[in-house]
């Protein structure tokens, strides 16, 4: 074989090496590399996994927190219908609280006629036994005198007549309007009784002082020793108390001349109304 030959020969050889050479470190990069893409593909599938669970856990509570709001919503709109409701039902009971302070005036001022009525007519029944009087004098003193005398004592005693017709025409309007008065005063503690209201919020109570005789614990009704007498009226309040313990309200419901009787209507927790203990319709 000559030189050159001999030479290609050799350059083959070294090139073969060569490739050889490469060859095997480029299958060995190929592996590393088909085994890191492999790795890859692994935590990529994982964290594809993780992901959608993280993405339908999300979605859940998506669903949940939009169910919630659609739940708040729902609860705000019901809020604001009760509220709607409850302003109407407000607007009707300050309409009757209304009315009924109206009707409340209208009586107070159809007993102040009433009472300036009775007034007058007791004035008139005043003047008008003044004047019998007047004639009962001019009448003694024309029995003294002869013809005319007489004529003064019938023209007295017509008088007198006219007075006495007159005296029972008033005495007959007075206990009519008296009776009237009476079916205010009834009427008046008819609407405390129906309505609750104490009667000092409808008219000033006079100040009366009283204690308790007696209470009966079964009924809750205490015995007071004051009564018509002493200007109490039936829907009048009184406030208990023993030394310095305040013990509640009672207001009256049947009234006799000395003694009236009353429920308990604001009792004091722990406390309990006994026979002696003080009671006044002000305390100040």
């Amino acid at each position: 074989m000559s030189p050159i030959g001999r030479i290609f020969l050799v350059l083959n050889l070294i090139l073969s090496a060569v490739f050889l050479g490469w060859a095997s470190n480029s299958l060995g990069q190929t592996e590393n590399f088909k085994k890191r893409l492999e790795a890859k593909e692994t935590e990529l599938a994982d964290a594809k996994k993780a992901s959608e669970e993280e993405i339908a856990d999300l979605n859940t509570q998506l669903r949940s927190k939009t169910q919630e709001a659609s739940d708040r919503l729902q609860e705000r709109d019901t809020a604001r219908d009760d509220a709607g409701r409850l302003e109407t039902a407000l607007g009707g009971e300050k309409s009757e609280k209304e009315k009924l302070f109206a009707d409340v005036t209208k009586i107070q001022a159809t007993l102040g006629d009433y009472q300036g009525s009775i007034d007058r007519l007791s004035s008139e029944k005043d003047q008008a036994n003044q004047r019998r009087e007047e004639a009962e004098k001019a009448r003694d003193a024309a029995v003294a005198a002869a013809t005319a005398a007489e004529q003064a004592q019938r023209d007295a005693e017509g008088a007198q007549q006219d007075a006495e017709r007159r005296i029972a025409d008033l005495e007959t309007e007075r206990k009519s309007l008296s009776d009237k008065v009476a079916s205010l005063d009834t009427k008046l503690s008819m609407l405390v009784e129906q309505t609750g209201i104490s009667l000092d919020t409808l008219m000033p109570q006079d100040k009366v002082d009283a204690s308790v005789l007696a209470v009966d614990a079964a009924t809750g009704l205490v015995m007071l020793n004051v009564g018509s007498e002493q200007g109490v009226k039936r829907g009048y309040s009184f406030d208990v108390w023993s030394g310095k313990e305040y013990k509640g309200q009672v207001v009256v419901q049947n009234v006799q001349p000395n003694m009236s009787s009353a429920t308990i209507k604001m009792p004091v927790k722990g406390t309990q109304i006994r026979q002696g203990d003080l009671a006044s319709t002000r305390m100040f």
